[in-house]
């Protein structure tokens, strides 16, 4: 059984703040997703054919943008072009990647 270091997270969920106690492998993992954000973010976004240069004809990006035409300001297809012609993501693309990589080390963690 790993020991808890004294790192607290909370979270707004909603209304209601949820807290947790981190073991240092959650711990890692989270601060892992935060560091490699800007670099896997940008590049599974420009694989989706989200570019610089706009959507790519045939891709994903292509397909997503026309079913869900027209395209609000906002949207998870205006971010993501904005992802792909910047390469650059907020603070909040590092905390939802960090937070990704922390569920996905939880889900496969091995509990004794």
């Amino acid at each position: 059984m790993e020991k808890k270091i004294p790192v607290i997270v909370c979270i707004l969920l909603i209304s209601a703040p949820v807290c947790h106690a981190l073991t240092f492998g959650e711990f890692l993992a989270g601060a892992a997703g935060v560091v490699a954000a800007p670099f896997v973010i940008p590049a599974v976004i420009g694989a989706a054919g989200f570019t610089a240069t706009g959507i790519a004809a045939g891709s994903w990006g292509a397909a997503a943008m026309s079913a869900s035409a027209p395209v609000a300001t906002g949207s998870l297809i205006a971010i993501a072009q904005s992802i792909g012609a910047t390469e650059a993501i907020g603070l909040a693309g590092k905390a939802i990647s960090g937070g990704v990589v922390y569920a996905a080390y939880r889900a496969t963690e091995d509990r004794d």
